[in-house]
C-alpha cells in the first residue's frame, strides 16, 4: 500500500510539474502495461509519464507504473524517444532508456523497443508501443511489455 501511496504522490507532482510549461514542449501520458514473460505470466500495470520534446524530433519520457498484481511492484522509467512524422496525424518512434522495477525484487535494465502516436486531436494522441527489457540481474526474466495509453499535449 506504501508503494500505491508513493506513486500516486510522484504521479501527482509530476502532473503539477507539467502545467507550469510551455504549451507544446510537455504532455503527460496516462498509461496501461501488458508486462509479458515476468516469470509469473501476465501482469497489468497502470501509471503516467510526462513527455518532453527536446527538439522536434526527440523527446524524453520519465514515467511511474504500479502494477497491479499481489506484488504490487512499481517500475520507473525513462525513455528517449527519436520521433518520425510518417503521415498526417501519424508518428512512429524507435525508443531506448533505462527502468527499475521490483517484480522480484529492485533489479535495473534497459529498455528497448519503438511505438506509434496517432493524433485524434490537437491536444490528444493515443499511444502504444513494445519494450523489451533485458534487466541486469543474472536471474530475472526479461519482460516484454505492450504499452497503450494516451498524451495530453499542454
Amino acid at each position: 500500500m506504501k508503494k500505491f501511496v508513493l506513486a500516486i504522490i510522484a504521479l501527482v507532482a509530476t502532473s503539477a510539474a507539467v502545467s507550469a510549461q510551455e504549451q507544446g514542449e510537455w504532455s503527460v501520458a496516462p498509461k496501461f502495461n501488458i508486462y509479458t514473460n515476468t516469470g509469473d505470466g501476465v501482469v497489468l500495470g497502470l501509471g503516467a509519464g510526462m513527455r518532453y520534446s527536446i527538439t522536434d524530433a526527440v523527446r524524453i519520457e520519465p514515467s511511474f507504473i504500479y502494477m497491479l498484481d499481489n506484488k504490487s511492484a512499481l517500475e520507473i522509467a525513462c525513455d528517449v524517444h527519436y520521433v518520425f512524422d510518417v503521415a498526417d496525424r501519424w508518428n512512429v518512434y524507435p525508443m531506448a532508456g533505462l527502468t527499475a522495477n521490483n517484480i522480484y525484487g529492485w533489479s535495473s535494465g534497459v529498455n528497448l523497443g519503438a511505438g506509434v502516436d496517432f493524433a485524434i486531436s490537437d491536444s490528444w494522441d493515443i499511444t502504444a508501443a513494445v519494450k523489451w527489457q533485458p534487466m541486469f540481474a543474472d536471474d530475472r526474466t526479461n519482460p516484454v511489455l505492450i504499452q497503450i495509453g494516451g498524451s495530453f499535449k499542454f
